[in-house]
């Protein structure tokens, strides 16, 4: 069997662009090989990188407007945060992304934007190269997104779980942090976050007076 040409160093070990590729030399057959596949149009990807959220995210934002970043659970599942349960697979679904507010009627295949405004305020993080909001304004972006196919009983436990992940992070001051992203979301997005704040902030005080056995919140 016929050995592929060795990609440059400069893509080895990362997804990469197609017009990346071809200014190194590399040809449009060898972009075709077996060992290399398109996720997205213009993108190829090692298939010895093997596939999971991150690396999805990473492929995807770099056909993006530059400081597009993941957004809903998509940027969710990138942080290695819990997902709902008894969803479609995420990768049978367009990437969730936000754009910059310059580039709002932007739209590819592949890819769905959130028009939820992304306030520049917003901290944001890195997942080993995928751009997202850090984890408190994760939490409240998540569970306040109206477009979250769950029923309000599980939005109220996935955001109770939610919470726990990231104060397993955050530490003590997580309450600080959740009420503070609760504050950056845009306006119309609070009322449906407010009463999930009060409840996690509620169990967040019974840790702190009682320890994690009287959390009312749990895994699950």
């Amino acid at each position: 069997m016929h050995r592929a040409t060795p990609l440059p160093d400069e893509l080895a070990g990362r997804p990469f662009r197609v017009d990346e590729a071809l200014a190194l030399g590399v040809t449009r057959k060898r972009l075709d090989s077996a060992d290399l596949w398109a996720p997205f149009r213009g993108v190829r990807v090692p298939v010895a990188l093997g596939w999971d959220s991150v690396l999805r995210g990473r492929a995807g934002l770099l056909v993006c407007p530059p400081g597009t970043i993941l957004a809903g659970l998509h940027a969710v599942a990138a942080a290695g945060l819990r997902v709902p349960v008894g969803l479609p697979p995420l990768d049978l679904q367009p990437l969730l992304v936000s754009p910059p507010f310059s580039t709002r009627g932007w739209s590819r295949q592949g890819f769905a934007v959130d028009t939820a405004l992304l306030p520049r305020r917003v901290p944001l993080t890195s997942s080993d190269g995928a751009l997202r909001p850090s984890d408190a304004d994760l939490w409240a972006r998540t569970v306040a997104w109206p477009w979250l196919p769950l029923t309000p009983f599980r939005r109220r436990a996935y955001s109770a779980g939610l919470a726990i992940d990231v104060a397993d992070r955050i530490g003590p001051g997580t309450a600080g942090a959740l009420s503070s992203a609760f504050w950056r979301l845009p306006p119309g997005l609070r009322p449906r976050a407010q009463p999930l704040l009060e409840l996690v902030l509620q169990d967040l005080a019974a840790d702190d007076v009682g320890g994690p056995s009287d959390s009312g919140s749990g895994r699950g």
